[in-house]
């Protein structure tokens, strides 16, 4: 017979095998029935038989997922990183300015540029004071006109006109916006100010060695993080808390040394996958937007425990005195000895779950009962 060995529970039998205390003892191992175990003296220790409530409990640490986070790039084609003006964990303001830049352009290429904008513009005012010669003729020409038949014709003809001279005003939009760009350009061939698009807290910047005579467009120098918006994610632990289940969580320098405890709700039940930090995965844990503002996290060690199972009027036996015997159909039994009168009994029993270093006994044993743990 092959005796059961759990590996013991983080949290779980701390509550739950408080009923399943063992006390040393000596006695004969004798067995009624005509089994036979040893004919020699041999030690044993025993437990008892708890009736109570059974908690199956998860415990994991945990940290903080920032559920509110952005990159910050830089989009400027052919643009050089001179200086970066924030650190690790700098609080920034949306329009701070966070770095320092440059463009570099050919001469060659600003003078092509120069080039097409003041052909641009010569063709757009050419093609406005065109149309607006057109509806002053026309407007002029009414003037002179004397029959009422004739007026209105030449009135059609003249919205017409009028709304071809509106077109070309706003034409002039694209002709202006290609100068803000020239100029845009021409000015930022000197240094210029990157300000930020975001407030929160700066994470992982880059520093300008890292490119130094390399471009930085399409690059992501820093990401501007809303500390205010976060979720606890889970690390580590035995076993998986169940999906909307409500859990605690403590925050303290150590699990013993709690300083606030708080309820969260569970929101995922699968490790999270997201490639660029392997502190990123585990289970995410939401707490209410209260408790995010009361308490200070970073401040603390977070503790995160649940209660999965929950068994009133539990029969616990300590897994320790709980052995098991083959059958001819490869299936197994589960026993126990029972201690009378310093001498034990081989019992028989039946149990619907068993985690770790508790057996619950469904049938065979009653409260109260002294069980053996053998001496192997």
């Amino acid at each position: 017979m092959s005796r059961i060995r759990k590996i013991t529970c983080l949290f779980v039998c701390a509550l739950a095998l408080a009923g399943c205390q063992k006390t040393a003892q000596t006695g004969e191992v004798l067995l009624y029935g005509g089994d036979k175990v040893s004919d020699e003296e041999a030690a044993f220790e025993t437990t008892t038989v708890k009736k109570g409530t059974y908690k199956d409990v998860i415990s994991a640490t945990g940290s903080m997922y920032y559920t509110d986070e952005n990159e910050v790039a830089m989009d400027e084609e052919n643009a050089y990183l001179d200086k970066v003006l924030v650190k690790q964990g700098q609080k920034v303001k949306k329009g701070d300015v966070i770095a320092v830049y440059h463009i570099r352009t050919s001469k060659a290429s600003l003078q092509k540029k120069k080039l097409l904008l003041d052909q641009a513009k010569s063709q757009y005012n050419s093609m406005l004071r065109g149309k607006e010669s057109e509806v002053l003729a026309m407007e002029k020409s009414i003037r002179e006109m004397t029959g009422e038949s004739e007026k209105r014709i030449a009135r059609i003809e003249l919205n017409k006109l009028k709304k071809e001279y509106q077109q070309a005003v706003e034409a002039g939009k694209d002709v202006r916006q290609q100068e803000k760009e020239y100029n845009d350009l021409v000015r930022k061939q000197n240094k210029t100010n990157f300000k930020s698009p975001y407030s929160g807290t700066v994470v992982r910047p880059v520093s300008a060695a890292e490119f130094d005579g390399v471009p930085v467009t399409g690059e992501v120098l820093m990401r501007i993080r809303n500390e205010s918006e976060f979720l606890i994610q889970t690390k580590g632990g035995e076993g998986e808390f169940l999906y909307n289940m409500t859990v605690e969580i403590g925050l303290g320098p150590t699990q013993t040394e709690i300083k606030h405890k708080l309820k969260g709700k569970v929101i995922s039940t699968t490790n999270l996958s997201e490639g660029d930090d392997s502190d990123t995965d585990g289970q995410l844990i939401q707490v209410s937007d209260s408790d995010m503002k009361k308490y200070e996290f970073k401040k603390y060690n977070i503790y995160v425990t649940g209660v999965t199972l929950r068994i009133e009027d539990a029969l616990m036996v300590d897994s320790k005195a709980v052995y098991e015997e083959p059958q001819e159909d490869n299936s197994t039994r589960l026993y126990v000895m029972l201690v009378e009168n310093g001498k034990l009994h081989k019992r028989y029993i039946v149990s619907n779950y068993s985690k770790n270093d508790c057996f619950l006994a469904a049938q065979g044993v009653e409260e109260g009962q002294t069980l053996a743990i053998l001496k192997q």
